[in-house]
């Protein structure tokens, strides 16, 4: 197995969730709506993260994306309100639509070298966010990247 499915474990009860190195995707809603997933490991062979993976995940507090990542997906982080940190990997290029919209304890991004495009509603509704770190390397910044923040 390579692959984790669509909707897998969406709703699930778990709190703590390590992937193994074998999975390279994870499609997309995987654990959208897991409320009480607090902590997530993700492998270095990860090349995909589908659009809403982790969408509404309410308790997910600290996440590093791994190098291996490109792109940090549509909706990936859509109102998970108790994300504090979120590391994302050097090998990001893109930010996706609303990819953390509404990430309300968010209080500071650092956007790393390598990305050029941060999409939509980025970090709209971001109420906590305070600082962002971005690099000359970006050239394109859509509509309301960070509308209702307060960086």
């Amino acid at each position: 197995m390579t692959s984790i499915r669509k909707d897998t474990f969406s709703y699930c009860g778990l709190e703590e969730l390590v992937i193994p190195e074998n999975i390279t995707e994870i499609k997309s809603g995987a654990f959208s709506c897991c409320t009480e997933l607090r902590s997530i490991s993700l492998p270095d062979t990860l090349t995909e993260l589908a659009d809403i993976v982790f969408y509404s995940c309410s308790s997910l507090d600290n996440v590093t994306l791994p190098d291996s990542l490109t792109s940090v997906s549509n909706n990936l982080f859509y109102r998970c309100t108790g994300l504090t940190n979120i590391d994302l990997g050097n090998g990001i290029t893109s930010i996706g639509n609303a990819s953390f919209y509404g990430c309300t304890s968010l209080a500071s991004v650092t956007v790393p070298e390598n990305v050029t495009t941060i999409s939509d509603n980025a970090f709209a509704e971001c109420s906590g966010l305070t600082t962002v770190t971005l690099s000359d390397s970006v050239t394109k910044l859509g509509k309301w990247v960070f509308i209702m923040t307060r960086a």
